[in-house]
């Protein structure tokens, strides 16, 4: 990111007084174990844009202020100014386009280089840590671990405290406030302090304000050993002046803020400026000579920083011009305008009473606040309306002429010629006063490709013999960036993967919330699972199967690798165990071979010297899997990105391929004054899917059971009723553990309502009951249909980068988010052809998503696959108590058609998974689920 260096030092912070009173002794939690170190990483959003010629800033966001006229006389004829405001998102300096190449380089060194470094951030700052057992108390007392506590840049681009802090010992948890660049620091005032506060002081010294960045991390669990990462912003505000039209030859001498707030407490967690010391008069005088009547910027590069604050009734902004004879006073109002930490606020005087504005909006999005796309569907010929504002807004609006220009994907280059796809109804207008204006567009069928997905993964290879493709940083590398269950291949080659257990390394380090419970779970046999197990029992110590082994109370030592099950004969070979992998964390190395590479499943299992299976991953041939996904929608509004085929989907021919593509659209102001919006088309991809197969799993297991051969034949399955010895006192790690070391397996469990009254006291019959945690480690209750914010565990079986999906997910499938009989109410079409429902996205579009009617596996008849081409289930991360987890399901064929997003059965059936993107959400974004 890209922050000034502290060239703007008018902010001293004077007081950071971030408290919050928790219990617990700090002393007796230190640790003596320097590799438990607390340590940060830094980013910052909202960051400052280095001018460069021809960059692009952010689109402009307009607050619709009406145009203020100043109340004297100021240009040269004696004629009034008006006031024109401003307003984007983060900090850019100026528009680039506004300066020659010497004016942007002399600007630059004016405001000094970027500050380098790995991290691209200030060198220091301030950090204080709160130490908890429960609930974060947002209005506690002071800091209890540590307080403002230097953080000092290292050479490798992380930060370390300047003073030793340790991780504490129990299982609690922190949260961190930080500011930035370290400064002065005290404890006074923390008596009317209650929150994680910086306090500050400004002036109106331009050259020596420095950018105030804070940061309230989320909620850490003390178990912890990653580096801890700080995303910053922006705390202040920024202002920026600029002249106009019929000024050339004046000379902006002064301006100034009456009955600005300068000094006062801002708040870390909110941005607010709850407490304000002193309100004052801000004062700048630029002495800029305006040499044209061009826009130009009047601090040359520079912005002004303020605390965030909405402004008195009686503010107003004061600007003194001088035509080449006596000053001149400009007066305009400013009371109730709002500064948000964060944002630039621009001014412009000029002699014009109006300022262009373009803005397009398509239902919810608008160009003021983001992004606007509109998307169609494959087929096309489905017109929609955006709708255009193009005005000049003024004291009396007036339109605003208006064209377009085009850039599809790939191109360089604007052209006033759209694709021959794309169709707008009207390519030019005169603009509106402000009501807005529809524009139609639309788009022609897009012609799909014959796809042999077997020829695709044949079609180029991956890796070398020599320099294996790893599929935990999907590259060709030895990084373990992101770990799970399941990695996907799409091409013939040479594959490596780490020895580590599911997703319990992330591209953020050590995974804990993978393969913990919820903090304060109890180690008993309850419904919540307090520490995930490996196939002996153990509780997990280590995310790294070869420590676990030498680290946990029974101990075990890996001694080869097999595998388990292939679709085809020869589909993978050459499966090795590599102690050395991975500098010692050791891997799983295996090859696909050109002449036998296609689509298929695999699973590899680990073994102990004992020849149990330690732990088993699952392969996925194929060139559909985790690589397209669209957004869907939930009735509560949520977005899921959700994959567009069941995990280990295999199409038995080839497919009809329709790919997505794209064009942004520019709505521009036809004055030539580069005011313009812009609209991103996209015409969504989709997929003609052919008879198939998918995999099939137990609630909570993350190894996979097939379904069909590529003759439609159904392939049996073995089944146990696993012995857990009645006198075992932990039947479910028990479970947990058999499971683990009977991949192949099917478990057969037993209703308890089934059971003989002497059976029902037999802990070895009851092996129905499971933890509600299992696919989300938070879980501490039966889900509702709510729930959305869900933590990937151990046990998903989702490749990198997915997990299993949340209870909510569903809900788009039908217009209420509830069960229904009636075909008007699903947002779902059933194909005939495809033998299954087409899904909608939250666009409203045909894409590439299919649910196929492929039954499910039952386990009261031993794992029979039943239902197939009428009923249609998958499986959710939710649980409705310890015996039932909740699934989504869609029937049609069989006299009971209906759509059922939110429904619960026993987990012992087998029902296929689909996989959702995982946004990484963490544990504390969320509260405690009881």
């Amino acid at each position: 990111m890209n922050i000034m260096k502290q060239q703007y030092n008018s902010l001293i912070l004077l007081i950071f007084c971030l408290p919050l009173l928790l219990s617990g002794c700090v002393d007796d939690l230190m640790r003596n174990d320097k590799s438990e170190l607390i340590r940060f990483t830094a980013t910052l959003n909202n960051s400052w844009e280095k001018p460069t010629r021809g960059g692009e800033l952010a689109s402009p966001i307009y607050e619709l202020y009406t145009v203020e006229k100043s109340k004297t006389a100021a240009d040269a004829n004696g004629n009034p100014l008006y006031l024109h405001t401003e307003v984007r998102e983060g900090f850019p300096t100026s528009d680039p386009n506004l300066y020659t190449e010497s004016e942007l380089e002399e600007m630059s060194t004016r405001a000094q280089d970027m500050i380098n470094g790995t991290s691209d951030f200030y060198s220091d700052f301030g950090v204080s840590a709160y130490l908890y057992n429960d609930n974060w108390d947002e209005n506690g007392g002071e800091p209890n671990y540590f307080q403002n506590q230097r953080v000092l840049r290292q050479e490798n681009g992380d930060y370390d405290l300047t003073s030793s802090f340790f991780w504490p010992r129990q299982e609690q948890k922190m949260r961190f406030a930080a500011y930035a660049p370290f400064g002065t620091a005290s404890n006074a005032g923390q008596a009317w302090c209650n929150f994680p506060a910086v306090s500050i002081a400004s002036n109106a010294v331009l050259n020596t304000q420095v950018d105030l960045l804070t940061c309230m991390s989320e909620e850490i669990f003390c178990d912890n050993n990653a580096p801890v990462h700080l995303k910053f912003k922006h705390a202040l505000a920024a202002i920026r002046f600029e002249v106009g039209t019929g000024l050339a030859g004046a000379t902006i001498k002064h301006i100034g803020f009456t009955n600005a707030k300068i000094n006062g407490v801002i708040d870390i967690s909110t941005g607010e400026t709850p407490i304000v010391w002193h309100k004052g008069y801000a004062i700048l005088n630029p002495n800029f000579l305006v040499n044209n009547n061009s826009r130009q910027d009047i601090l040359q590069g520079k912005v002004f920083l303020l605390p965030p604050q909405t402004t008195y009734e009686d503010n107003q902004l004061e600007i003194v011009v001088n035509n080449g004879g006596s000053d001149q006073w400009l007066f305009f109002p400013l009371g109730n305008k709002r500064w948000d930490g964060g944002k630039t606020y621009t001014y412009r005087i000029s002699n014009s009473n109006y300022q262009e504005i373009v803005e397009v909006r398509n239902g919810s999005e608008s160009s003021a606040s983001g992004n606007v796309s509109v998307h169609f569907p494959y087929s096309g010929n489905s017109p929609q309306n955006v709708t255009l504002i193009s005005t000049i807004g003024g004291v009396t609006p007036q339109p605003l002429a208006w064209k377009t220009s085009f850039k599809p994907e790939g191109a360089t280059e604007w052209s006033s010629t759209p694709p021959e796809w794309l169709h707008l109804q009207q390519l030019s207008g005169a603009g509106d006063n402000g009501t807005g204006s529809a524009i139609k567009i639309d788009v022609d069928p897009r012609v799909g490709r014959v796809v042999d997905l077997d020829a695709v993964v044949r079609s180029s290879s991956k890796g070398l013999a020599s320099s294996r493709f790893n599929l935990a940083s999907n590259k060709q590398n030895a990084v373990i960036d992101t770990t799970a269950n399941c990695y996907v291949v799409n091409r013939y080659g040479y594959y490596q993967f780490p020895l580590v257990y599911g997703n319990a390394i992330t591209n953020k380090g050590i995974n804990i919330q993978a393969f913990k419970g919820p903090s304060g779970t109890p180690r008993d046999e309850g419904d919540v699972l307090s520490t995930f197990v490996d196939h002996l029992g153990n509780d997990l110590v280590s995310p790294y199967i070869l420590t676990q082994g030498a680290s946990s109370v029974q101990r075990f030592n890996v001694s080869r690798a097999a595998i388990l099950w292939q679709d085809y004969p020869s589909l993978l070979t050459n499966v090795k165990y590599e102690p050395t992998l991975y500098g010692g964390v050791g891997g799983i190395t295996f090859d696909i071979a050109q002449a036998n590479a296609r689509q298929g499943n695999a699973v590899i299992a680990l073994y102990d010297d004992l020849d149990r299976i330690v732990w088993s991953w699952h392969i996925w041939v194929t060139p559909m899997g985790a690589s397209y996904s669209i957004p869907v929608e939930t009735t509560g509004g949520q977005t899921f990105d959700i994959d567009a085929v069941n995990l280990g989907w295999v199409s038995f021919a080839p497919i009809i391929d329709y790919q997505v593509r794209t064009c942004k659209v520019r709505f521009e102001s036809a004055s030539g004054s580069g005011i313009s919006a812009e609209l991103e088309v996209v015409q969504q991809p989709h997929a003609k899917l052919t008879p198939g197969d998918g995999l099939y799993y137990q609630w909570g297991r993350k190894d996979p059971f097939r379904g069909v051969d590529n003759n439609l034949n159904i392939l049996a399955v073995e089944n146990e009723w696993p012995n857990l010895d009645r006198n075992n006192k932990t039947p479910k790690r028990k479970l947990l553990s058999w499971r683990t070391q009977h991949p192949t397996v099917y478990h057969n469990m037993a209703r308890t309502h089934q059971l003989t009254a002497a059976d029902r006291e037999d802990l070895s019959k009851i092996t129905d009951d499971l933890c509600f945690n299992l696919w989300d480690s938070q879980n501490a209750r039966i889900n509702t249909q709510a729930d959305y914010l869900t933590v990937k565990t151990i046990y998903d079986p989702c490749p990198p980068g997915f997990k299993v999906a949340p209870p909510v997910t569903f809900s788009f499938a039908t217009s209420a988010g509830l069960a229904s009989p009636d075909p008007a109410k699903w947002n779902m079409k059933y194909d005939a052809v495809q033998n299954g429902f087409m899904a909608y996205s939250h666009k409203g579009s045909h894409v590439a998503v299919l649910f196929p009617l492929g039954g499910y596996r039952d386990y009261d008849a031993y794992g029979g696959l039943l239902q197939i081409n009428t009923d249609g289930y998958i499986w959710t991360s939710g649980a409705w108590n310890n015996s039932n987890g909740y699934y989504f399901c869609y029937c049609k064929g069989r006299g009971d058609d209906h759509i059922n997003p939110f429904n619960a059965f026993l987990m012992g059936d087998g029902f296929p998974v689909r996989g959702v993107r995982d946004k990484a959400v963490e544990v504390s974004s969320r509260k405690r689920r009881k």
